[in-house]
């Protein structure tokens, strides 16, 4: 690390989580314990470069290989690479990630504990997908019923199916756009709720 700083070696990380025989993983260490760090390592592994924030800006066209040696300068020496360089060479800025974080969602009451809106990072030149047209369609209809809450069982039943078919058209689009695989990554995912428990 530069200018005489520490840092932990979280790279093994990303073999641990793709080697994973379930198809989710819950990190439940202990508070400050870097559960955040991983995350971020974990993204800036696998995600593949994209226009959005990998390019320098304003540079015309992008220059993505510029880009993906200035990722993978950021890996050079690690654990990963040292150890697993096959696992490392085929999987490198390989695979899309979501990377979602609840912990900047503003939450005082159980009425405001809901969905982070956030889109895939990705080229908007693919974004009139089916899969993405039915996200944004039910995205619209989610948050609209939110903006004016109701406190009716049978309108939670229906913002929580919607919320699921979120999820699961996103993935969709995802999926669509690079071959099948990806990863979805949910940081500080009991925030909202405990900040609303600890509010009401």
């Amino acid at each position: 690390m530069k200018y005489g700083g520490f840092v932990v070696d979280k790279t093994l990380a990303c073999k641990a989580l793709l080697e994973e025989s379930s198809n989710a993983v819950r990190i439940s260490l202990p508070r400050r314990f870097g559960k955040s760090f991983n995350l971020s390592v974990i993204a800036q592994f696998f995600n593949p470069i994209t226009t959005l924030d990998d390019c320098t800006a304003g540079v015309e066209p992008p220059d993505f290989a510029a880009a993906y040696r200035r990722r993978r300068e950021m890996f050079s020496g690690s654990l990963l690479q040292e150890m697993h360089s096959d696992f490392f060479d085929r999987h490198f800025a390989a695979i899309p990630v979501i990377h979602l974080n609840f912990k900047a969602r503003p939450v005082s009451s159980h009425d405001e504990c809901s969905v982070v809106e956030r889109k895939p990072r990705g080229d908007p030149r693919h974004l009139k997908h089916k899969a993405w047209r039915k996200y944004e369609s039910l995205r619209r209809t989610y948050f609209a019923m939110d903006a004016k809450f109701v406190d009716d069982a049978d309108q939670w039943e229906e913002r929580s199916d919607l919320a699921c078919a979120l999820f699961d058209k996103l993935s969709e689009f995802v999926a669509a756009q690079h071959g099948g695989e990806y990863i979805i990554l949910i940081d500080e995912y009991d925030t909202p709720l405990r900040k609303a428990l600890d509010t009401d």
